[in-house]
Order: C-alpha cells, then sequence, then structure tokens
C-alpha cells in the first residue's frame, strides 16, 4: 500500500507532508512572499542535535530536529536537541535543476521521488514503503524561486506523535 500525500504552504517554501496519523499538517494552501536563502546539499553539520531555538527554515542542516509549525505559513521552525522530544529531523537536501519555475506539482513529485527514495533508505536503513516512519519536505515556492532559492529538504517523522533521538540508522 503507498502511503498518502497532502501538503501545506509556507513563506518562500511548502511543507508538502506524507498524511501522518497522529501529525495533522493539512492541506492549506496560503502562500507569502519570501527572501531567498540557502544551505548545501548534504551538510555534514549535526543540526540541533546539541542545541535548540528559532531557525531560518532557509537555513536547516541536517541533523535538524525541530517541532510542528504552529501555522501554515512558515519562515522559521523551532528547534530542538534531538534527545528531546521532537516531530520532525532533517535527514537530506537536494537542488532542483528545473530551468525556471516548473509548478508545485512537477517539485512535489520529484520531492517525493528522492525524499521517499535512496535518500530514506540510506538515513533509516529500510525503504520507506517497509518503513514505521512518515516523510514530508520543504520546498520553493514560485515567490522563493524568483529570490533564488532551489533546495528541498527531506524531512522524517514518527506516525505516532513526538519521538526522542535521532532515526538514522534505526531501521524503522
Amino acid at each position: 500500500m503507498t502511503k498518502p500525500l497532502s501538503t501545506l504552504a509556507s513563506a518562500g517554501i511548502l511543507l508538502g507532508a506524507i498524511a501522518l496519523l497522529a501529525l495533522s499538517l493539512g492541506g492549506c494552501s496560503a502562500i507569502a512572499g519570501a527572501a531567498a536563502g540557502g544551505h548545501s546539499p548534504q551538510s555534514s553539520k549535526t543540526g540541533a542535535a546539541d542545541a535548540g531555538g528559532s531557525k531560518d527554515a532557509f537555513t536547516l542542516s541536517i541533523g535538524d530536529c525541530f517541532n510542528n509549525p504552529t501555522s501554515d505559513i512558515v519562515t522559521d521552525v523551532d528547534t530542538v536537541a534531538c534527545t528531546a522530544p521532537h516531530d520532525f529531523e532533517d535527514y537530506h537536501h537536494f537542488p532542483l535543476t528545473f530551468a525556471s519555475y516548473p509548478g508545485e506539482k512537477a517539485i512535489t513529485d520529484k520531492a517525493d521521488s528522492v525524499c521517499g527514495g535512496d535518500a530514506f533508505t540510506a538515513f533509516d536503513g529500510v525503504d520507506y514503503e517497509s518503513s514505521e516512519l512518515g516523510l514530508t519536505y520543504l520546498y520553493p515556492t514560485a515567490e522563493s524561486w524568483q529570490a533564488g532559492d532551489r533546495m528541498v529538504d527531506c524531512v522524517v517523522a514518527a506516525e505516532a506523535g513526538k519521538s526522542t533521538g535521532s532515526y538514522r540508522g534505526t531501521s524503522k
């Protein structure tokens, strides 16, 4: 059985979400203007494993753990130490290589393929369809694309609420 997809819009990025049983990210489509930001694909930073606080959503690092945004418009996320209860963990970044903004469907199709494919298996240790985890991703809006945003952040979440620790290599 394929896990269903839904989307949540944000300022400058969109949080496309697998419909998680205990996480209701919804299917809203509010989009606000945004400034460009960036981060490197496959950053080796450990992210928020040891620290927390508000962080610009454009500057998430692999390993950052954060909690569910409190609104549909997301410009910042509340990072927490991964040892503390959290909703999400950033596990993979990749740049979009379309020549021009391709539209939300093309971007989410690409994010579904990459985030739910080999990147997920390399992170967790099992393929996404066999996993008990959900995933989501952050991706550019038309507005942030015009400002230079091309990055997608793949994010993992437990389907049954908050988790503690990293899911890297857990084969869950």
